[in-house]
């Protein structure tokens, strides 16, 4: 995939470089925009697969099967079978936050190795097969200021793609 000069890169905290002299002309697909364009240009930077089957989740690319279970709450084994989708979305969402932190931070000169994000997913019900996730995140920045704190995390939030509509405390 060819790299766009916008994006960082969250391994090194730098935007790719690009030889003297090279140019990058933006992807195009799709069907004509809605509100009349006849071109899109491409927004995705990564995509991934899963595939779950009876038991197991296995990402494609990786090689690597996840074991998957129902949570005791819902019938699962007592003992631990394998992860449930709540403590996925909760490993996911608390990754991409800290991952977000790390390239606000970059952008501001600032340092987030001793911080970290806690993530916490409850599963709602709501009526006959009607479920939800609730989530919310605690982030603990001990180098920082008051004042960058809230700061950092405002962009953060912004920038990662699963915070939307999550509650994040001190904010």
């Amino acid at each position: 995939m060819p790299q766009r000069a916008d994006l960082i890169d969250l391994r090194t905290c730098r935007a790719p470089t690009r030889a003297a002299g090279t140019h990058h002309a933006p992807h195009v697909r799709g069907p004509p925009h809605p509100t009349g364009g006849n071109m899109t240009q491409e927004r995705s930077i990564y995509t991934t697969t899963a595939r779950a089957r009876a038991g197991q989740v296995k990402v494609e690319g990786t090689g690597e099967t996840l074991p998957v279970a129902l949570p005791t709450a819902l019938g699962g084994a007592n003992a631990w079978e394998g992860w449930s989708p709540e403590q996925l979305h909760a490993a996911a969402l608390a990754s991409c936050m800290q991952q977000s932190l790390a390239l606000a931070a970059s952008v501001r000169g600032l340092s987030v190795e001793n911080s970290s994000v806690t993530a916490d997913v409850s599963l709602e019900h709501s009526g006959p097969l009607r479920y939800a996730f609730q989530a919310s995140m605690r982030i603990d920045l001990p180098d920082l200021e008051a004042g960058e704190y809230q700061n950092l995390i405002a962009e953060a939030a912004r920038a990662c793609p699963m915070a939307s509509g999550v509650h994040i405390d001190g904010l």
